[in-house]
């Protein structure tokens, strides 16, 4: 597996699709080290039949540009799936290739989108007074800018 720096090499392979992330079967089955995804299904066996349906979709071909070769439907694994697939592998380039796709293919949903979340500077006292400083810089602008408005005011009166 060629490490082409960081955890990003992988990124290209993760496909969106109605808000799901997921990694194609056939790029799985190449960065697992098999020429093809055939090759991979025949290795996983009855195994894939463990698998749930939140660990798998499938992405329907476009009806009118599918030729009569590609009639197989692709499918992609979603986090769940390439972990399972990865583990029963368990070879050593299957499991880089697992641990390297896990935190591209999670989803950072919060809880509540009204909650407010609790800042940084909370416990670092370097961003907290960089924090101060930029509130106490704004403070001072609006001052300013409410002496220059009242000057105008008063002159226009």
């Amino acid at each position: 597996m060629n490490c082409r720096g960081g955890k990003a090499y992988l990124a290209h392979l993760v496909v969106h699709h109605r808000g799901l992330k997921g990694v194609k079967d056939a790029d799985l089955a190449e960065e697992c080290g098999f020429s093809e995804a055939q090759q991979m299904y025949q290795q996983l066996g009855q195994k894939l039949l463990k698998l749930t349906r939140s660990c798998w979709y499938e992405l329907r071909t476009n009806k009118r540009g599918a030729d009569e070769g590609q009639a197989r439907p692709t499918y992609v694994f979603t986090l769940s799936g390439v972990i399972m697939v990865t583990a029963w592998l368990a070879t050593e380039r299957a499991l880089e290739v697992g641990m390297a796709l896990a935190p591209l293919l999670r989803t950072r949903r919060r809880a509540s989108k009204i909650k407010q979340r609790r800042p940084r500077r909370a416990n670092d006292p370097v961003r907290q007074a960089k924090y101060e400083r930029a509130v106490a810089g704004l403070i001072r602008a609006r001052r300013t800018l409410e002496k220059a408005i009242e000057r105008s005011i008063r002159r226009l009166s």
